[in-house]
């Protein structure tokens, strides 16, 4: 659903080539078929990226700093208004769309991925906005 309404997206974040959800994706480390390293040292202006980073306080505010820089992200995080990010997350958002809270959306369906990988689809009952 997040394809249909935000895409299409040029490239998936922070993925591997086992969980990458598009063909262009940008992995941790480099694996076999990763279009760069590091999404956060990749350049994301005039790109329409989908991204679930990791839920790394750290990593969350350096995602959101980056998205700052006029990028299109279709992102993927915690509801976490405590964290010094969520403020300039939900000024710069343009439409929200919140998952209901289950561990079940988050269970992996492959062996050996892990769980937090796995993105949900969420119902249209869900979006704000």
């Amino acid at each position: 659903m997040l394809e249909e309404w935000y895409g299409p997206h040029d490239v998936d974040l922070f993925a591997s080539h086992l969980n990458a959800h598009l063909l262009c994706f940008f992995s941790r480390f480099y694996c076999p078929g990763s279009s760069g390293v590091d999404a956060l040292l990749q350049l994301w202006q005039g790109l329409n990226a989908y991204g679930c980073p990791p839920t790394d306080p750290q990593i969350l505010l350096a995602v959101v700093q980056v998205c700052e820089e006029r990028a299109s992200v279709t992102l993927i995080v915690p509801y976490w208004p405590a964290q010094p990010w969520w403020q300039q997350l939900m000024e710069m958002a343009v439409d929200l769309v919140f998952f209901p809270s289950s561990t079940a959306l988050f269970m992996s369906v492959q062996p050996g991925l892990r769980a937090e990988f796995n993105l949900p689809w969420c119902p249209a009952n869900y979006r704000q906005g």
